[in-house]
């Protein structure tokens, strides 16, 4: 018994031997494939970590770049802005110094105008005041005219009546004369 208990403690033990030689190969596969993982996962972490960084950079990149790219272009419009502003202003300054010359020029014109009417006013005034004067004169002559044509044709009646006279009584003279001739 002691042989078999000595075979089987022998056995036990290289069963065992065998055991613990295919533990330490598991474990040692296991902590290999364990350490491989890690690796691989701090590998990938440090790549994904790389990758985030590179983005990160890549994402500040583009902002600053786009903000950059904002600011010039706000920078652009503000100065584009500003010429228009200038533009707009020198145009204004430019209308309202033609609309200023243009003001001038009409009130001038309005006043030379206004000038040349009273002018006209006064010459027509002075110009009917005389063909009143000489309506009031021809009307005076008219009427002496017609006193004088009224003057004439009584003295032309006067004369007819005469000559009327005269000759009735040349008629009645030479009634006479005819008569005393036959006497």
């Amino acid at each position: 018994m002691d042989r078999q208990f000595r075979n089987f403690r022998d056995e036990l033990s290289a069963e065992k031997e065998k055991h613990r030689k295919e533990l330490k190969e598991l474990s040692d596969w296991y902590l290999r494939t364990l350490k491989e993982r890690e690796d691989k996962f701090l590998l990938d972490l440090k790549e994904l970590q790389n990758t985030l960084v590179a983005k990160e950079k890549q994402y500040l990149q583009e902002n600053l770049s786009l903000r950059d790219h904002i600011t010039q272009q706000q920078l652009e419009h503000e100065e584009a802005m500003r010429r228009q502003n200038e533009k707009y202003k020198l145009d204004l300054q430019e209308y309202n110094r033609r609309f200023e010359a243009m003001r001038l020029e009409k009130d001038t014109m309005i006043k030379t105008l206004t000038i040349e009417m009273e002018q006209m006013r006064t010459t027509y005034e002075l110009r009917i005041d005389e063909q009143n004067i000489e309506n009031k004169d021809l009307a005076t002559r008219c009427a002496q005219q017609q006193s004088e044509n009224l003057e004439l044709n009584t003295r032309l009646r006067q004369k007819e009546d005469v000559e009327e006279q005269l000759a009735m009584m040349q008629q009645h003279h030479d009634a006479l004369e005819a008569a005393k001739g036959e006497l």
